[in-house]
């Protein structure tokens, strides 16, 4: 009886789970990911371990969480055929995938995931090598069918839209069929394509917040037809630079906007265009154009200091991380993907490692605070011993 007991109590506990959550290890217990998917229920997470996986994996209306267990560094899928790498269908289960890198196929064409009838999280992945040719555009995540995921800190680079640079084919991220998305804390890099396309309609919302655009043909590209009105649309705290266009509308049907989308707090640099079939945005909203002072392009797109996007952007609706995991000063926030810290930047693309060799002698250090107050460090370096002192 004090089985029953307990038995009851687990799944009372579990709730809307139906039962309590099992984590399935990948490859330990289930030889491929998609054994492991089919075996699951809804509230269960597969676990992969560190390894290259086959893609064609199908989530099957299910809700459950794929997730690496050692990061983008030590776990990639990719397919050794054209398609999808990942069909993302949920059924409007709670799901994610997370913590891998997600190549094109050996081919090098198709869409990593296609995402169908899902609110479910994209989150932290590293998207490289989704190349157009043939039927197969060059698309990392394909929304369709009222799809509505959140895509946060993730890192697109090295997509090539090998056909048409820059066609709403060829894009990064590609909204159609009344999608909608959450786009937060992302690295787009290295593209010859739309980072994003999103087709809006009167079911659609797209909020577009503190991500970083470098080196790609077009930031953001907005379609519309028959339905005009843009103000679900918010595109705040990015970083938008080394484009062709950063911001681009344009009607199917003959129409013009009625209502533009809201643009503030961003930072535009190098455009060739900044804008084209939308309001100018530079004219106010505390959108700005200057060198946003990346560490290193195009290889770490961190900010370095004195950069003017330090402490430039808006609260309203910013993620409280960045796309590292460091705290947002919630009164100070940074527009675009990373929130400034002093140290050296992380490498998006690339493994660079800075050095110094010098002789002895006495140096002088500036420092600029979070605050914006300069002071100044005094370091005696003695070679010879291999040691320094230093005070402020």
């Amino acid at each position: 009886m004090r089985g029953v007991y307990l038995c009851c109590l687990l799944l009372t506990l579990c709730g809307a789970r139906l039962a309590c959550a099992a984590v399935r290890h990948v490859p330990e217990e289930y030889a491929t990911i998609q054994a492991a998917i089919d075996s699951a229920v809804n509230g269960d997470t597969v676990l992969v371990a560190p390894g290259d996986y086959d893609g064609g994996i199908n989530f099957a209306g299910k809700g459950i969480y794929l997730k690496s267990a050692a990061g983008p560094s030590q776990t990639t899928l990719r397919r050794s055929e054209g398609g999808q790498v990942v069909f993302l269908y949920t059924d409007d289960h709670d799901a994610s995938i997370e913590g891998f890198t997600i190549a094109a196929n050996t081919a090098g064409t198709g869409w990593a995931i296609k995402v169908y009838l899902s609110h479910a999280r994209i989150v932290g992945n590293v998207f490289t090598g989704q190349w157009e040719f043939g039927d197969y555009p060059a698309v990392a995540i394909d929304l369709l069918e009222a799809a509505s995921p959140v895509i946060e800190g993730n890192t697109f680079g090295f997509n090539r839209c090998a056909l048409a640079p820059g066609s709403p084919a060829g894009s990064v991220i590609r909204a159609t069929a009344g999608s909608s998305a959450q786009v937060i804390n992302n690295v787009f890099g290295r593209t010859q394509c739309r980072a994003i396309a999103a087709e809006f309609t009167s079911t659609s919302t797209f909020t577009i917040i503190n991500n970083t655009f470098s080196d790609n043909a077009v930031g953001v590209a907005l379609t519309y037809s028959s339905f005009t009105d843009a103000s679900d649309v918010v595109i705040r705290n990015n970083i938008i630079a080394h484009s062709a266009t950063a911001l681009t509308a344009e009607s199917t049907a003959g129409t013009t906007l009625s209502l533009q989308p809201s643009i503030d707090h961003n930072l535009f640099f190098d455009n060739f265009a900044i804008v084209t079939g939308l309001s100018d945005p530079t004219a106010g909203n505390a959108n700005v154009i200057a060198d946003p002072k990346f560490v290193q392009m195009p290889d770490i797109l961190r900010l370095d200091i004195g950069s003017p996007a330090i402490s430039a952007g808006s609260a309203d609706a910013a993620p409280t991380l960045d796309i590292v995991g460091t705290a947002r000063s919630p009164s100070a926030v940074d527009i675009g993907a990373y929130e400034w810290v002093a140290g050296p930047g992380i490498p998006v693309f690339g493994e660079r490692t800075p050095t110094l060799t010098e002789s002895s002698g006495d140096y002088q250090f500036s420092i600029l605070r979070r605050e914006g107050d300069s002071g100044v460090l005094n370091l005696l370096v003695e070679a010879a011993a291999g040691s320094a002192t230093g005070g402020t």
